[in-house]
């Protein structure tokens, strides 16, 4: 049996902090949906990825299908780093995010504190703030969400 590695307990609790507002958002303003690793986000047929988090808002739903993955651009995208996933994280998931059209892309680093969050802008997602633990930024798709990076990173 082959498994690649497990998730660290720190970025296991991260991605439970995320998941934890994001699903408090949604559930606050009945729009949308979250969902988390594992699970396959088709992008084309030969761009299939699995990030960590994912929103779906009611625009995009259909994209939610009924078989076994997500067929289509998430609203929103959220990968937490690990040592194993920093390179593709950045590279060619990001790539693959903007190509596709991701409205809004969190990095989330753990080893350094921070969080950048990537926009589309323009047709093409950019970085609009790098947090750090005492920061805050403002969701640009998910309407009215304040984060606090300490929210974040515990």
């Amino acid at each position: 049996m082959y498994v690649s590695p497990a998730p660290s307990v720190r970025h296991q609790d991260i991605v439970f902090n995320i998941a934890h507002l994001l699903q408090a958002h949604c559930r606050a303003t009945g729009r949308g949906g979250v969902s988390g690793a594992p699970i396959g986000v088709l992008l084309s047929e030969g761009d299939i990825v699995q990030p960590d988090l994912l929103v779906i808002l009611p625009e995009r739903m259909a994209i939610r299908s009924k078989g076994d993955a997500i067929r289509g651009a998430p609203n929103l995208v959220v990968e937490v780093l690990s040592r194993t996933t920093r390179k593709g994280d950045r590279g060619s998931k990001r790539h693959a995010y903007d190509r596709f059209g991701v409205d809004e892309y969190w990095i989330v680093d753990p080893e350094d504190g921070r969080v950048e969050v990537h926009t589309r802008a323009k047709a093409k997602l950019e970085v609009i703030r790098d947090v750090g633990r005492s920061e805050s930024f403002v969701s640009r798709v998910m309407a009215g969400l304040l984060i606090a990076g300490d929210e974040i990173l515990g």
